[in-house]
């Protein structure tokens, strides 16, 4: 990781205005976007090319960092302002996530997070379901609710 003390004030300046846009424009706090900036590919541009990238638009990069570095679910939560809500994410079962409950908890159907390894992570319907009873229905305050489907 780059030590952000040691680059030239018009590095850290950029970097300054790449952390208002992603701020302001996708609501998410400080430390998250600055986090977001150091670990996505702009650092390599801007110690190896700082010139041509301090030149390039800072909105761009900001839409690239952050639409590299978010997963659909975790967008949709930050765009609806559910910053602090606990998601899935290795693996994100992006399909199965249904919405958030009334104490802000992150909600996935359990039959389409089943579909999901089997069609993401090439697994059996009996491995994919072994897997999540044994990974995913741990508890955790705050944490996904799994809904199961009650069928006649």
């Amino acid at each position: 990781m780059v030590d952000i003390s040691e680059l030239t004030e018009s590095v850290k300046g950029y970097i300054e205005g790449l952390q208002a846009v992603l701020q302001r424009k996708y609501q998410i706090s400080e430390e998250k976007a600055l986090n977001m900036i150091t670990s996505s590919y702009i650092m390599d541009s801007l110690i190896d090319y700082p010139e041509e990238t301090l030149h390039d638009d800072i909105e761009a990069h900001a839409d690239n960092i952050y639409e590299d570095q978010v997963s659909k679910t975790e967008r949709l939560l930050l765009e609806a302002g559910y910053e602090g809500t606990i998601f899935f994410t290795n693996p994100s079962y992006e399909d199965a996530f249904l919405g958030v409950s009334s104490d802000d908890r992150a909600i996935y159907d359990y039959e389409k997070m089943v579909e999901s390894l089997v069609n993401h992570e090439d697994m059996t319907e009996d491995e994919a379901r072994e897997f999540i009873d044994y990974n995913a229905t741990f508890y955790i305050e705050g944490g996904p609710i799994i809904l199961y489907r009650l069928e006649e």
